[in-house]
């Protein structure tokens, strides 16, 4: 209480002969926040480090270097820096004034949790600005529900960017110091709450989102903890709690994703928040495809990435959740079962020994086959009369006797080939021509 009487103490100071301080909207562990008016009828809001802190120069210098690491973003959803000076010994900051809410202040209005198509977008546009953020070599360190504020328009802002770290040429953090956590417990990342200063990059901020989408849809902290000393021991040493044991009633794939989120091992978690951002929100529209997006577009190619990195040590994902629930079936490699041809395929023509048939059509065959073979050998013409008639005769009397074995050719000098046999898949044998028979009698 005497922390906040001290602060709104200076609710009508002028600093720096231009911005008047009107109210005090808010304070943390590091600053305090206000809003004041500039002598142009400009409205701001002043950012003031708390005097305690001010003695230290390492903290001036974080405080100041890395809250300008927000000008270096181009985003719509971070909060830029717009002036910086000290008010008795305080270093203040000047940044964009925003009307609403924090996303910490709605859920708790809310009765500690809010519902998954409201958690979605918030966490879409979060996420978006995060993409940016990391692409220009900062790491927030602090993202949790306090530092993300809602407007009355419906904007999603990231704030607190004192926290914030650059990556220098090497990978290494600047402005760190090895063993010091900083950070909020109940969402900073095992690498964060050991300390570990050079294991602290992009993917500690996904563990930090995994961290708040948690705590929005149970209402719970992932660990479950007296305080915040011992959840940063919880932190540090032991496993997140899965999703799914606090919030059975979600959806699946909502739990496979957070859960991976929150992995201890940084090989184990999502690779990057754009991974994460993607197969978080196919996960909310398989579990609710009635959620609003600002951009309704789904990256069904990122999506499919994503759940095709690997991960080890994790139980895998289903295969039906490759896809959103709402897409197609993808497509079978395996062609349809063609049904068998009602005729049989020709086999190449093989030259076989002769076999028995019915003796009308062996004779029909025989006749053409004389008749070709006859031709081909140029034998005389009175010949060719004689074995035709011959084979006139035989062709009368099976008429009449059908069983008769079929008779011998009759003798010549020459040799006839054999006639050639067809298959069962040949067509039948032409008839023989009238002129033929007419010829023979």
């Amino acid at each position: 209480m005497q922390q906040i009487a001290r602060l709104e103490s200076r609710v009508g100071l002028v600093v720096d002969g231009k911005w008047r301080i009107e109210r005090l909207l808010g304070s943390g562990a590091t600053s305090a926040v206000y809003e004041a008016h500039h002598r142009n009828g400009h409205r701001a809001a002043l950012k003031i480090l708390h005097p305690n802190l001010c003695r230290d120069p390492e903290i001036i210098h974080r405080f100041l270097r890395e809250a300008y690491l927000a000008n270096s973003i181009n985003h719509p959803s971070v909060v830029n820096v717009r002036d910086d000076g000290m008010l008795d010994g305080a270093l203040y900051l000047v940044l964009d004034l925003l009307e609403g809410e924090t996303l910490e202040d709605r859920r708790e209005r809310r009765g500690g949790r809010l519902p998954l198509p409201e958690v979605g977008p918030i966490m879409d546009s979060v996420m978006d600005a995060l993409v940016a953020i990391h692409a220009a070599g900062v790491v927030h360190r602090d993202l949790k529900p306090q530092n993300i504020f809602l407007s009355k328009d419906g904007d999603v802002k990231i704030l607190d960017f004192g926290t914030a770290v650059a990556k220098d040429a090497h990978g290494g953090n600047r402005l760190s110091v090895e063993g010091l956590a900083l950070g909020t417990p109940s969402f900073m990342s095992p690498e964060q709450a050991r300390g570990e200063r050079n294991a602290v990059d992009s993917q500690s901020d996904v563990w930090a989102l995994g961290a708040m989408i948690f705590t929005l849809l149970t209402g719970e902290y992932v660990h479950d903890a007296k305080d915040p000393h011992a959840r940063l021991l919880a932190a540090a040493m032991k496993p997140a709690r899965s999703l799914g044991k606090v919030a059975p009633w979600l959806h699946e794939r909502i739990i496979t994703v957070v859960d991976r989120a929150l992995m201890s091992k940084k090989d184990e978690r999502w690779p990057n928040v754009e991974l994460l951002r993607v197969a978080f929100k196919n996960a909310v529209l398989a579990a609710d495809p009635d959620v609003a997006y600002r951009s309704e577009q789904v990256e069904e190619e990122a999506s499919e990435l994503a759940l095709e990195t690997p991960l080890a040590a994790v139980t895998p994902i289903p295969e039906h959740e490759v896809v959103p629930s709402s897409a197609p079936p993808a497509p079978s490699l395996v062609p349809p079962s063609v049904p068998p041809p009602s005729f049989e395929l020709r086999q190449p023509f093989q030259r076989k020994k002769s076999r028995r048939f019915p003796v009308a059509a062996v004779l029909s065959g025989g006749v053409v086959g004389l008749l070709i073979a006859l031709a081909v050998i140029g034998l005389n013409r009175e010949e060719q009369k004689r074995i035709a008639a011959a084979h006139a005769r035989a062709v009368a009397v099976s008429t009449t006797t059908t069983n008769a074995a079929t008779p011998p050719p009759p003798p010549s000098e020459t040799a006839l080939p054999p006639a050639p046999t067809v298959g069962v898949s040949e067509p039948a044998p032409a008839p023989v021509p009238k002129a033929a028979t007419t010829s023979a009698k």
